[in-house]
């Protein structure tokens, strides 16, 4: 038994550490907190990364021609109503000229028809939904950049 002013007995703590053993306690919990919130926005954007990645944000009908070993870069998505639209960038390693005849002949083929090309720009609509667009091509030093701009149900 401890004598009242005395020290304490062995397995008790001091008056002056039960004072600062709150603080440890805190921090411990808050330290907790936040690796459980970093953890949390890490995994959510690791999920987010691969979905967009793997074209599941991807606002072009799934007949839509996609052109072999792209990289997703970004997309713009917009929904009024029934119609939508978008701007989705990829990323390829070849020549913007291959990119132009892929995209020239595909978009050329039933349901799709191309409205006008040029050397860098495809604009096509596809006759059974009215769906309208334009593919752009630019070179970059590490292939090209495509730009798909659609505008349709």
């Amino acid at each position: 038994m401890a004598v009242p002013g005395g020290p304490p007995e062995s397995g008790q703590l001091s008056p002056d550490a039960r004072g600062v053993a709150w603080i440890w306690w805190l921090s411990g919990c808050a330290a907790l907190v936040a690796v459980l919130v970093i953890g949390g926005f890490a995994v959510g954007g690791f999920a987010l990364y691969n979905a967009a990645r793997s074209g599941a944000f991807n606002c072009v009908p799934s007949d839509f021609p996609k052109y072999p070993n792209l990289a997703f870069r970004s997309l713009n998505a917009k929904t009024n109503g029934a119609q939508s639209s978008c701007e989705i960038v990829y990323a390829s390693s070849d020549s913007a000229p291959a990119v132009v005849d892929f995209y020239t002949s595909k978009l050329g083929e039933a349901p799709w028809q191309v409205r006008d090309s040029g050397p860098s720009a495809i604009d096509f609509v596809n006759s059974d939904t009215g769906a309208t667009g334009t593919v752009q091509v630019t070179p970059t030093s590490s292939g090209s950049e495509i730009l798909i701009d659609y505008q349709g149900p």
